[in-house]
Order: C-alpha cells, then structure tokens, then sequence
C-alpha cells in the first residue's frame, strides 16, 4: 500500500483598494494548494499509476518528460460585474457649475425674489412720507328737473362738469418715516440673506459632486467584491468536485456572493440617486455625473477662490441676524410713534363749466387747508402692536445668539475636522490592508485543508466591508475640507 498525493493548482486574481483610495489589480498568480487525499487499498486493489512529483511552485519542481495540465482559467461573466453606464449628462469644470446655478438653481431665484420683495415693501411704506397729488373730474347730465330750482347759468349748462387737482403732503408723520426706515433695514436683511444663500447652496452643489465621485468609487469597490466572492466560489466548487470540500463550503461561499450581489445593487442605486441629486442641485430634471478623472483638489481650490475666508463676525448669516435686531428696534419705535400726532396739509384746485356756483366768482376755485389729528383712543389696537413688535425684538436677539453659538461650534468643528478624518481614513486604510491580507492569507489556508470555509466567507465580508469604510473616510476627508472653507467664507459668484 502506497499514498499518493494529489496537486491542483488554482488561479486567484486579487483586487486591491490602495490608500489613496483607488484601484488597483494586482498580478495574475497562481497559487500551489496541494491536498492530501488518502488512498484507501487493498489486497485486491491494483497498484497506482505512477504520478509526477508534487508541484512546489518552481519549474525545477517538475519531473523531466512529465507533463501538468494547465488550470482552467476562472471566466466571470456575471452581468452585475458591468459598471454601471454613465449619466446622459456629466459636469466638465467649475464654470459649468455655476452657469448652471445662476441660471436654473430655484433656491437662488427665490432668494432674488425675497431681494425684490422687500425693497418692494420699503418703496411703499417709504410713499406715505412722501407727498400725493390726484386728480378728479366730474359730470352731471340732468334728466328730471325745475330749471327754476337750478341757479343762474347752471340751468343752462346741463350736464354740469367741473375737474379737480388735490395735493396732499405730511408735515409731521413719525409712524411713517419708522416704518419707511424699518422696511430699508429689512431690505438689507434680504440682501445679506441672498449672500449666506449663495454660500449654502455653493457647498451643497460641492457636497453633491463629491457624494457622485465617492458613490462612482464605492461601485467599484462592491464590483471588486463581487468578482472576489465569484472567484472563491468557483475555487470552493472545484475543490467539492475533487471531494476536498463539503456541500456546506459551497452553500457559505453561494450565500456570500450572493451577500455581495445585494451589497453591489444597494451601491449602484445609491450612485445613481447621488448623480440625480447633483442635477437636482445644478437645476436640472436628470441625472448629472462627474468625469472619471475629476480633481479632489480642483474642489477644494475653487471653494477657496470663490468663497473668500474672513472672521466669523462678517459672516453674512451672522450680519443678517444684527440687522434683524436692528430692524425690529426700529419696528418698536414706529408703533410708538403711532401715539404721537399727525398734520398733514392739503391743496385743491377746481374747475367748473359756470361761475355763479363758485366763491371766486368764477368758474375755478382752490383751497389751502391744514388738518392736525391727535389719536386718543383706538380700543387698545396700538398697545397690542407694541408688545408684538416687542416680543419680535427679543426673538431677533435670541436668532443671534444661536446663530452665533452654531458658527462657533461649527468653526470649532470643522477646526479639527480635516485632522480627525484625515486620522478616520488613515485607520480605515490600515484596517483595510490587514483584512486584504487575512483574506488573502485565510484563502492560502482554505486551499490546503486548514481554514474552514466559514474563516473564508469572515475574512472576504471584512475586506468589502473595510474597503466601503475606506472609501466613506475618503468623503469624510472632502467633507470636512470643504466645511473648514466655509465656516468663515462669503461667496461672490
């Protein structure tokens, strides 16, 4: 009786995620896994053939005149393994961006709009401080009545037709000239709150293509995992077929692949809900992508060309929230100038088609009159208006004060944000090698019989797992650039 060994040489083909977050293939190897498998003989057993000498892995290795069959080479063809198309429409450069957010975003129109309407509101307060001139014309035709009731010449010009100008002017009007100045402080609020609009909706549209960018990557990765799980399926199969595995290696290594089919699908839609989510915020229906070469640090140096840094004061959300103190102050001071008295002057001019009528003697009159009104009782209308301006004054006051306290945390935050993440992605990557080399290594072990396939299926779900974390502390990083630019900035585009 004799053993004899038995040698299948299977191909593996690694797929790796670098630090940097890309991928690379690493090369094609062919990695010796020798089994032992036990020849049971007997007496009436015919004797083996003789075999060629185990393969160590060198050439040397290999007995002259004999001859190895090649490996089948490992074929996937699973449709999932395609990359997901491009979108209909892909952003080239900056500029396109914000050609696009000029002219499309709804966000910023609306801002612009916000701008008009209260400019719109400080013209008309700003008209009952000003003068009024009117003009009137009249005319009556007589149907029924006694010429002997009509005086004079007014009998004889039936219809009777006469015009009027009226020119009305405040002298004294301090409601007025409150609420005209309230209103121009609330116009510059709208102005100031355009400017922070413009800063919020600038770092959402930098968020939305690096979110595209980072969901293109992460679909790379899953169809990375994806082919692994393929290629340590069909290794698992053919060693069953050759009697080295068990039905229950197969069903953990099926179930896995299948774990990264669920995985690769939930990534691709996530990529294509990131590219309509960009077109969302450059103002469009569809889908946006971003090109395969797009520059990280292109995003961050436009960010710091275009949004200029400065202190935290000049802030345009935190400028808005003083100017809104300011405004509501002025509210206060125009319900109390509703107490105080009002004189108004008035002129009119008149014309008439007679004269007898008229106390000039002629056919036109004009008047001067002055009217001084002093408001005593109104049912309480002006006192409930002063505590209503009021209470909008104090919650002006307290408006800045959590605008200001949610900058500062923000500017602490993102402070020490770029520092954290940068740590975040530099343990992810770490995390990653080693579970690159587990899977590997535990792959090595499941071929020569001393890792189950349970070790396998472990050691491939935290390889994906850790290349996804990789990828996430890698839009982290962008991230937290990209708030670290915009906890002090103003943008002007």
């Amino acid at each position: 009786m004799s053993a004899a060994a038995k040698t299948v040489i299977q191909p593996a083909m690694r797929w790796r995620v670098s630090r940097s977050g890309g991928l690379t293939v690493a090369t094609l190897g062919v990695l010796a896994s020798p089994f032992l498998v036990s020849a049971l003989t007997s007496a009436q057993t015919a004797p083996s053939p003789r075999l060629p000498p185990p393969f160590t892995g060198t050439a040397s290795a290999v007995a002259p005149g004999s001859t190895v069959a090649p490996p089948p080479q490992i074929v996937l063809n699973d449709p999932l393994l395609a990359p997901v198309p491009p979108a209909d429409k892909i952003l080239s450069n900056w500029k396109q961006a914000l050609q696009n957010i000029n002219a499309r975003s709804v966000d910023l129109a609306t801002a612009v709009q916000e701008v008009e309407k209260a400019e719109g509101s400080w013209r008309s307060a700003l008209s009952n401080a000003l003068p009024t001139l009117t003009a009137a014309g009249q005319a009556t035709q007589f149907l029924l009545y006694n010429p002997a009731q009509i005086a004079g010449a007014a009998a004889s010009n039936n219809p009777i037709v006469s015009g009027a100008v009226t020119a009305w002017v405040p002298v004294i009007a301090a409601s007025a000239w409150f609420m005209t100045k309230q209103a121009s402080v609330q116009a510059t609020s709208a102005k100031l709150s355009l400017e922070d609009k413009k800063r919020t909706i600038f770092a959402g549209v930098a968020n939305a293509i690096v979110a595209v960018f980072t969901a293109e990557r992460v679909a790379e990765v899953n169809r990375s995992g994806l082919r692994n799980a393929l290629e340590q399926l069909d290794i698992t199969r053919r060693q069953y077929k050759i009697g080295t595995a068990t039905r229950l290696d197969v069903l953990r290594v099926e179930q896995d692949a299948a774990t990264a089919r669920g995985t690769l699908l939930t990534g691709d839609e996530s990529l294509r809900q990131a590219r309509e989510s960009l077109g969302l915020a450059l103002g469009f229906h569809e889908a946006w992508g971003v090109p395969p070469g797009i520059s990280i640090d292109e995003v961050e140096g436009t960010l710091k060309s275009i949004c200029a840094p400065g202190p935290l004061a000049n802030r345009a959300d935190i400028r808005k929230a003083k100017n809104d103190i300011e405004a509501a102050h002025v509210g206060v001071n125009a319900v109390w100038a509703e107490f105080a008295p009002f004189f108004s002057v008035a002129s009119t001019a008149a014309v008439y088609n007679y004269t007898q009528a008229t106390t000039s003697g002629g056919n036109y009159t004009w008047n001067l009159s002055g009217v001084l009104t002093f408001p005593l009782w109104d049912g309480g209308a002006r006192y409930g208006l002063l505590r209503v301006a009021k209470a909008v004054e104090e919650e002006a006051k307290l408006t800045l004060e959590s605008t200001v306290r949610s900058a500062d945390i923000a500017l602490l935050q993102a402070a020490r944000g770029v520092a954290v993440n940068e740590q975040e992605r530099e343990v992810s990557a770490n995390a990653h090698d080693l579970a690159v080399e587990l899977s590997r290594l535990t792959l090595r072990q499941f071929q020569v019989g001393t890792a189950t396939s349970l070790d396998l299926v472990n050691a491939a779900q935290q390889e994906r797992a850790t290349a996804l974390d990789l990828a996430i502390k890698e839009f982290n990083v962008i991230n937290a650039k990209i708030a670290a630019v915009l906890a002090t900035a103003d943008c002007n585009y």
